[in-house]
């Protein structure tokens, strides 16, 4: 599991979101399997369509 900050600019809007995240994969035969994002959804989409 990786657990991270990044800080993104929605073209959209123009308007930034800085928002943590973790990233949990399954890796077999050196091949990722699965790959799982977790994140402030709320945040992005308050980023995307505005307040």
């Amino acid at each position: 599991m990786l657990i991270g900050c990044m800080v993104c600019e929605v073209t959209k809007t123009g308007r930034d979101i800085g928002t943590v995240f973790a990233l949990h994969t399954t890796v077999r035969d050196g091949r990722i399997t699965r790959c799982h994002l977790y994140e402030d959804s709320y945040a992005v989409a308050k980023a995307y369509f505005g307040d």
